[in-house]
């Protein structure tokens, strides 16, 4: 059985996300050092796995960098 995969895009600012993380892994972890870790380590990885410069490709918004 193969699993059907959507996309969803979303568009928000780099501060935004980050602001969301870090306010729901305070709200979850027993300290501030922790939830600021587990915020950190989760943009890492959400980052590593975007496909963003492919997406900005694809609709032309690095044409104003060059």
């Amino acid at each position: 059985m193969s699993e059907e995969v959507s996309e969803t895009r979303i568009i928000t600012t780099l501060g935004e996300l980050v602001e969301a993380l870090t306010q729901i892994a305070l709200e979850n972890c027993k300290t501030k050092k922790e939830g600021y870790l587990v915020a950190s380590e989760a943009l890492s990885e959400l980052l590593s796995q975007s496909n963003f410069y492919e997406s900005a490709l694809k609709d032309n918004l690095l044409e104003e960098l060059h």
